[in-house]
């Protein structure tokens, strides 16, 4: 993003970081596995380099192998690993947000395209689910 080799390399040291943490993290966007896969994917978008997509693909059988039950549905709990809760950064819906992201393709939400540099969706080619994890 700033062309800055060292940025680069902290970055990439990051990857492996969240990747070997993924056992021990909470689901939720904010500061857990949702959040650290968004940063796996834009690492790869950014980079063009798979090692980081391959990454982000190992958080859902986290989630799948940690999830909880509520009312007969699989669900991802929230930090407190006790509760189910619906919202964005601390909830449900981040996670979910990620796994759409990871199977469709596509580029973070709620962050504008301009400020990783990426061209808007529908402005060119898109970043497709071969791309990015889908199937």
């Amino acid at each position: 993003m700033t062309g800055d080799e060292r940025f680069r390399a902290l970055a990439e040291g990051a990857s492996v970081t969240l990747t070997r943490q993924r056992w021990h993290s909470a689901f939720v966007q904010c500061h857990g596995l949702a959040g650290h896969g968004d940063a796996l994917v834009d690492l790869a978008q950014l980079t063009g380099d798979p090692v980081h997509l391959g990454r982000a693909r190992t958080l859902p059988a986290v989630i799948h192998t940690r999830h909880m039950l509520r009312d007969g549905l699989m669900v991802a709990p929230d930090e407190s690993g006790r509760e189910a809760d619906v919202s964005f950064n601390i909830g449900l819906s981040g996670v979910v947000g990620f796994l759409l992201r990871l199977r469709d393709g596509g580029h973070r939400w709620w962050l504008p395209d301009e400020v990783l540099h990426l061209p808007t969706p529908g402005a060119g080619p898109r970043t497709g689910p071969d791309d990015l994890g889908g199937r």
